[in-house]
């Protein structure tokens, strides 16, 4: 009896999708080492050459790590079975083949190509199996099949979000490989600044088709994205630092030069995740049926409550008593995860 605990302790607790996608977040830091390793002693142990055994190795690693982890909530079936199979052979193949896209001068420049390669190839390819086997929570939240595993949108979307390392990584030393052939020797901080501005324009594309069904958008909302979002792709500048002080600048225009851009990624990240949460508040108002802060205008949060039709009139804003509901209940839903 000591041992028992309250259905509102339970829900404190991780569920067993975030503990899976943890899981496959752990392979972000240990993709490097283990991609080192097996290029150093592939030749020693298995007799194949170091590049084409370290990236397959490490694509079969994460293909087999992701089927694994989220088999469970997967309503396995022969289309999808084949496309799954599909997509992560073609993405091993192209790993081991390791056929750069142009040719290639030196050894540093194949490596930097077929790596780059492989990494937006398995980033494709993973995204390509999360919509094999979660279109229709994304499509369709609402009119899912029962028998489908109970796999969340917000995770699903997180997933996806998860998938974007390896695609930017790669996007970004393919487009430096890109520049240094085609160039005709462009200064390596230009190098550096067309290499992030490639990569934030795939990710704030991605980023914001993601989530942007998952947000309720209010003005402030999307000014204050807007805003963080050229930030970011301001901070795709900073390698001019280096292009315009070449000495003597100090460490620190030596960092913003060469880190600037992946700092401001990070506090785009942190920023967005604020900015788009939905607040306790409101969904306490939704549990308990506070019809007070649940009345709200979601475009300048001016109180409905009284209101003999669905017109703001504060702002102006109009909507159909279904389509309110639906809205109200969507705030509180995409907090579940």
């Amino acid at each position: 009896m000591g041992d028992e605990q309250s259905p509102l302790e339970l829900k404190r607790h991780m569920n067993d999708r975030t503990s899976r996608w943890i899981i496959c977040l752990a392979l972000l830091p240990v993709a490097a080492p283990l991609w080192w390793l097996a290029g150093e002693y592939s030749k020693p142990l298995l007799g194949g050459p170091e590049l084409e055994c370290a990236n397959a190795s490490i694509s079969l690693l994460v293909f087999l790590t992701c089927v694994t982890v989220w088999r469970k909530y997967v309503r396995w079936s022969r289309g999808r079975a084949v496309g799954t199979a599909g997509l992560c052979g073609a993405a091993l193949l192209q790993a081991a083949l390791a056929i750069p896209l142009w040719s290639v001068s030196g050894c540093g420049e194949r490596e930097v190509l077929c790596t780059s390669q492989t990494l937006v190839t398995n980033g494709i390819a993973i995204v390509g199996v999360i919509f094999i086997w979660w279109w229709v929570r994304l499509f369709r939240p609402t009119g899912r099949d029962p028998r489908e595993p109970d796999m969340t949108p917000n995770m699903v979307r997180m997933t996806l979000s998860l998938a974007l390392a390896p695609l930017l990584c790669g996007v970004y030393w393919l487009t430096w490989a890109a520049t240094e052939k085609f160039g005709g020797g462009v200064h390596y901080a230009l190098q550096a600044i067309v290499s992030y501005v490639v990569s934030a324009a795939v990710f704030l594309t991605a980023w914001l088709m993601i989530w942007r069904k998952q947000i309720t958008w209010t003005t402030s909302r999307i000014r204050w994205t807007w805003i963080w979002s050229a930030l970011l792709a301001i901070s795709t500048a900073c390698p001019l630092f280096e292009y315009f002080i070449p000495n003597g600048g100090g460490w620190l225009l030596d960092v913003i030069g060469a880190l600037g851009p992946l700092i401001a990624l990070g506090v785009y990240l942190v920023a967005t995740a604020l900015l788009w949460r939905e607040n306790a508040p409101l969904i306490a108002a939704v549990a308990t049926g506070d019809a007070e802060r649940i009345a709200t205008c979601p475009k300048c949060t001016y109180s409905l409550r009284g209101l003999r039709e669905l017109r703001c009139p504060e702002c102006g804003w109009t909507v159909t008593v279904d389509e309110f509901v639906d809205h109200t209940l969507r705030r509180a839903a995409i907090n579940r995860d």
